[in-house]
């Protein structure tokens, strides 16, 4: 997500105990990720998941938006490592 692109919708997985949302673009490709952040209560850019879930490796579970969102309030609340 070097520069700014127009996102069309998002998909949602757990990488291990971390919840990454993958905005997508037109086309429906996976353009980034982004992570909840314990410091901001945001979800920020975070590339670090990219490869991961793009190539839905191993470690990869896919979730529904709603998923996502508890597991984003547990990880918040610290409720994961």
């Amino acid at each position: 997500m070097a520069e700014e692109q127009e996102i069309f919708g998002f998909e949602y997985f757990m990488v291990g105990v971390v919840p990454v949302a993958a905005p997508l673009n037109s086309q429906g490709d996976i353009v980034g990720t982004m992570t909840p952040s314990k410091k901001t209560g945001k979800l920020e850019i975070d590339m670090r998941f990219f490869l991961a879930v793009h190539d839905e490796g191993y470690d990869v579970v896919r979730l529904e938006k709603d998923a996502f969102e508890e597991a984003c309030e547990k990880y918040y609340a610290g409720e994961t490592r």
